[in-house]
C-alpha cells in the first residue's frame, strides 16, 4: 500500500480507495458537554449516541418523515432497534470493518437508519448523491469496490449490468426484510474507534472533477458540533436536503442524536408540502439553500402562510441576494443566518442572526476553524485571496474519482486545505465571498464574478445569473453573462447599461450574453459553473441573447411537442386539465365532486424519436430540465410491438422523467424510441397524434376507497373506456396500480393529442384492476 491506496481484487494495476483507519494527526480528546457541543474530537461514535438516547428517552421522536402523502414519526427506541437489526443483516452479508456500502436511496428515514447501521459495524457508508448520473455512479463503483450495493428497487442504477458490478445490487426493501426476519444480535466485535473511516462523501465536481471525500467519525462529529451550534435550543429542525448529503446528514440524520429534538424531512420537495410540514410539525429552525428558499418564500407569500414557531432560517451553500434576505425575514422567520462550508470541511463560517449584513458576508470563522488567505495575482483591493483552512471537521483525504489519484491528504504537506474559494476579510474579521478560483474570468485582471452576478440579479428581468468565461474571435477570454429571464430577456446592451448604473467598473462588464431556462446547480445550491460553461461553449455564442443548444438529437416536431406539453402542465390546474381530456358536456356532479377532490395532475407523457437516448437526455438537460436516469419500458414496447406486428426486442423503448423549468413539480414522462429502418409506420402514427400521448393524474393517498370512486366517475358518469393498465410492484414500498382510459376526440390544437388519461394509485388493487382489464389475472409491469 502506498499513499492511501490498496490493490484491488484483480491482478491489474487498478487501484481502489483504501478505507482502513489511519493514525490521527492529533490524539482524540475527551468528549465535551453535549449542552454546549464544544468543538473537539472524542472516543465515542454515533451508535453510542443513539444507544444513549434510546436508553433515556425511548419514546421521544427522532425523525418525522413525509412520504407519499403520509407523515411517519420514528422514536429513538424504534430507530435504535432498526439500526441494530440492519447492522446484524450487514454482518450476515459479511459487511464489516472498513468495507464499503454504496447506496442511492430516497429521502426516507430507513436511509438514515442504513447510514447509522454501517457505522455500527464499522463499515463505510458511501451514499451516492441523487443528482449523480450513470457516468458518475460508474466512477464511484469503479473506485470504491463495495461489499454491498443497495438501491431502491435492486437494479444497478448505472451503465453497468449486474454481472459487471463489483457487488450484486440489493433492494432496500429486501435488506429491510432480512433485518426484520433476523433474530440474532450484532456479533461481538472490538469497539469501533472514532478515528476510523465512516463515510465516503461524493462531490458533484463544480470544477469538473467528481471526487470522493474520506471522513472519519471524528471529522463528522466535529462538523456536527458546528452545525448544531446554528440551531436555537429546544426546537425541531428541518433541512430541505438529501439525508446523506452533507447538509441533510448534519441537520436531519445526526443532529437529533446531539440535541434530543426531532428533525423533519420529506421525500417530496414541493414547496406546498414543506409549508404544510413547517406549520404542522412546529419547526423552529429551517435549513436550506438560497434557490430552494426563494421558491419556498414565494409559495408562502402566495398562500398567505404564517409560521409562528419558526424562529430561524439558516441558508447554506451560496451568498444570499439582498432581496431574498429581506423576504425571508418578512415571510418566514425574523432571524437569518448565512453559513458557509464545504463537503470536505463541514461548516466554516456563519453570520450572527442579528447582523444586518447577513446577506453580504459569509460571517466570521466559527469556533475551532483557522483560516489563512493565500494572495492571488490580481483582483479587487483588500485583504483577499485563496481561502485555506484547518479545522477538526476537515476530511482525511480527497480522491479524484476519474484518475483515482489522491489529490489531498491530511497526512501530507502542512495540513492546510485550499477550498478553491476566493474571499476577502474586512476589519471586523468577516469573510466576503468573491467567487471560485476555478471560475475566474479575465485576462490581465480578474473579474469579481460574485459581485457582477449580484448586480445582475438586481435587474428586474433577471431571475438567475452566472458569469462564465468564453473566448472572443481573437481567442481572448471574455465574460459571458448567462441569465434566466424573468419575462422578456434583456439584451446585452440592457445588462451593460444596468451594471454601469450600479457603479460597476467598465472592465468587469460582460461582453456576451446567453439565455437558459435554468442554471445547473449542486445540491448545496452552488452554481455548477463547469456545466454552464460547457453548454455555452458547445456552440458559437452570439453577442445577444439566444436559446441554446439548437435541437440536435430531438427534431423540431418532437421539440415543439415537449415545449407544448411543458406549457400545458405549467399553465393548467388539475380541474382545467381534466376538463380538457373529459368528453365535452361532462358536468355530472359526481364527476366534478369526485375528480376535483381525489385527483391531482401529475405528469404528461409523450413518445419521442431521438437519434440516440444519451444525446436526447443531454439535450433535454441543456434545455433546463432535470432529467432522471433512463430505464427500459416493457409495457410501451409490448404495446407498440403488438400494434405493428414487430418483435418486441426490435423496439428499445426507454423512459425518462424530465422536470421542466416552468413547473418542476409536474414532470414529463418521455418514452424515447430511437428510430431505424421499418419504423416509418410508428413514426407516422405518432406525428398524427394517434398513440402514446396522455395526461396522468394521481389519486390522493390513501388510495383505497377513493380509487373506487374515481373509477366509477370515469368509467360510469364520464363514459370513458378502458385502454390498458397494470401493477408495478417495484414502485415505492407498496407498488403502484395504473389504469388507462380513452375518450372521444382530441385536445385542442396545437397539441393534437388524443383524449387519453392515466390514473395512478399507490398500492395493489387487484379486484379493480381485473375489472378494468376484463381479465382473470392482473398483468404486472411498469404501468407506464
Amino acid at each position: 500500500m502506498r499513499n492511501g491506496w490498496a490493490t484491488g481484487r484483480s491482478t491489474t494495476e487498478e487501484r481502489v480507495i483504501d478505507m482502513k483507519p489511519h493514525a490521527p494527526p492529533q490524539p482524540a480528546l475527551a468528549r465535551g458537554d453535549d449542552q454546549d457541543m464544544a468543538v473537539r474530537w472524542r472516543r465515542e461514535v454515533f451508535a453510542d449516541d443513539l444507544r444513549g438516547r434510546a436508553a433515556t428517552a425511548p419514546d421521544a421522536p427522532v425523525y418525522v418523515g413525509h412520504r407519499r402523502g403520509e407523515t411517519v414519526t420514528v422514536t429513538f427506541g424504534e430507530l435504535a432497534g432498526r439500526v441494530e437489526r440492519l447492522a446484524a443483516a450487514l454482518q450476515a452479508r459479511d459487511v464489516g470493518r472498513g468495507r464499503a456500502v454504496v447506496f442511492r436511496l430516497p429521502n426516507e428515514w430507513e436511509t438514515a437508519a442504513l447510514w447509522l447501521a454501517c457505522g455500527r459495524v464499522g463499515a463505510v457508508a458511501a451514499a451516492v448523491p441523487p443528482w449523480f448520473g450513470r457516468r458518475e455512479l460508474d466512477l464511484v463503483l469503479g473506485a470504491v469496490t463495495p461489499a454491498l450495493l443497495v438501491t431502491e428497487d435492486g437494479k444497478p442504477c448505472s451503465g453497468r449490468t449486474a454481472r459487471d458490478l463489483p457487488a450484486e445490487p440489493v433492494a432496500l426493501g429486501g435488506l429491510l426484510a432480512e433485518a426484520a426476519a433476523g433474530a440474532r444480535p450484532v456479533e461481538p466485535m472490538p469497539p469501533v474507534h472514532a478515528d476510523e473511516v465512516c463515510q465516503l462523501a461524493f462531490t458533484s465536481g463544480t470544477t469538473g472533477r467528481p471526487r470522493a471525500v474520506v471522513h472519519t467519525f471524528n471529522t463528522r462529529y466535529a462538523a456536527l458540533c458546528a452545525a448544531v451550534r446554528q440551531i436555537p435550543p429546544g426546537v425541531a429542525t428541518a433541512a430541505i436536503a438529501d439525508l446523506t448529503h452533507t447538509v441533510g446528514l448534519m441537520f436531519n440524520t445526526l443532529a437529533p442524536l446531539a440535541t434530543g429534538r426531532p428533525s423533519v424531512f420529506s421525500a417530496d420537495d414541493a414547496p406546498e408540502t414543506w409549508l404544510g410540514l413547517l406549520a404542522a410539525q412546529r419547526v423552529g429552525c429551517l435549513v436550506s439553500t438560497p434557490p430552494v428558499l426563494r421558491d419556498l418564500v414565494a409559495a408562502a407569500a402566495r398562500g398567505g402562510h404564517a409560521f409562528p414557531d419558526l424562529r430561524q432560517v439558516v441558508s447554506l451553500g451560496a451568498p444570499i441576494p439582498p432581496r431574498l434576505a429581506g423576504r425571508l425575514r418578512a415571510v418566514l422567520a425574523p432571524r437569518l443566518v448565512n453559513a458557509f462550508g464545504t463537503t470536505e470541511t463541514g461548516m466554516l463560517a456563519a453570520t450572527s442572526p442579528g447582523e444586518d449584513v447577513a446577506e453580504e458576508t459569509l460571517g466570521r470563522p466559527i469556533e475551532g476553524v483557522r483560516i489563512r488567505l493565500r494572495p492571488r495575482d490580481a483582483g479587487p483591493s483588500g485583504d483577499g485571496g485563496h481561502l485555506q483552512v484547518r479545522t477538526p471537521g476537515l476530511c482525511r483525504r480527497v480522491i479524484d474519482l476519474r484518475t483515482r489519484e489522491e489529490v489531498w491528504s491530511a497526512e501530507a504537506g502542512d495540513g492546510w486545505y485550499d477550498t478553491g474559494d476566493l474571499v476577502e476579510r474586512d476589519a471586523q474579521g468577516r469573510l466576503r465571498h468573491l467567487g471560485r478560483a476555478s471560475g475566474r474570468v479575465g485576462g490581465d485582471s480578474m473579474i469579481p464574478v460574485a459581485e457582477v452576478e449580484d448586480e445582475l440579479l438586481e435587474h428586474p428581468a433577471v431571475a438567475d445569473a452566472a458569469i462564465v468565461a468564453v473566448d472572443d474571435a481573437q481567442g481572448h477570454e471574455v465574460a459571458c453573462a448567462v441569465i434566466v429571464a424573468d419575462g422578456t430577456a434583456p439584451s446585452l446592451d440592457d445588462l451593460r447599461v444596468h451594471l454601469r448604473a450600479r457603479g460597476m467598473t467598465e472592465v468587469y462588464l460582460p461582453e456576451r450574453v446567453a439565455v437558459m431556462a435554468g442554471l445547473p446547480r449542486t445540491a448545496l445550491g452552488k452554481l455548477h459553473r463547469s456545466e454552464i460553461q460547457r453548454r455555452v461553449t458547445g456552440g458559437s455564442v452570439p453577442r445577444e441573447s439566444r436559446a441554446f443548444p439548437p435541437p440536435r438529437a430531438i427534431d423540431a416536431a418532437d421539440a415543439e411537442r415537449v415545449e407544448a406539453m411543458a406549457r400545458f402542465l405549467a399553465g393548467h390546474t388539475t380541474a382545467e386539465a381534466l376538463r380538457a381530456v373529459l368528453p365535452p358536456g361532462t358536468r355530472h356532479t359526481a364527476v366534478d365532486d369526485v375528480l376535483a377532490r381525489d385527483l391531482e395532475l401529475d405528469h404528461g407523457a409523450l413518445l419521442l424519436f431521438p437519434t440516440a437516448v444519451d444525446a436526447a437526455v443531454a439535450e433535454l438537460a441543456a434545455r433546463g430540465m432535470t432529467v432522471s436516469d433512463p430505464i427500459p419500458s416493457t409495457v410501451v414496447r409490448d404495446r407498440l410491438a403488438a400494434r405493428y406486428g414487430r418483435p418486441p426486442q426490435d423496439l428499445a423503448v426507454t423512459i425518462v422523467q424530465a422536470a421542466p423549468a416552468e413547473d418542476a413539480h409536474r414532470s414529463l414522462e418521455l418514452f424515447l424510441l430511437p428510430t431505424g429502418p421499418g419504423d416509418d409506420a410508428i413514426r407516422a402514427d405518432e406525428q398524427a397524434g394517434r398513440h402514446e400521448a396522455h395526461l396522468a393524474f394521481r389519486v390522493a393517498a390513501p388510495a383505497g376507497h377513493r380509487l373506487d370512486a374515481v373509477y366509477a366517475a370515469l368509467a360510469g358518469a364520464a363514459g370513458l373506456t378502458a385502454d390498458g393498465g397494470g401493477f408495478n410492484p417495484h414502485h415505492g414500498r407498496t407498488g403502484r396500480t395504473v389504469l388507462y382510459f380513452r375518450g372521444p376526440g382530441r385536445l385542442p390544437r396545437p397539441f393534437a393529442w388524443p383524449r387519453r388519461l392515466e390514473i395512478i394509485a399507490e398500492g395493489h388493487h387487484p379486484d379493480l384492476l381485473r375489472r378494468h382489464l376484463g381479465e382473470p389475472e392482473v398483468r404486472r409491469g411498469e404501468g407506464s
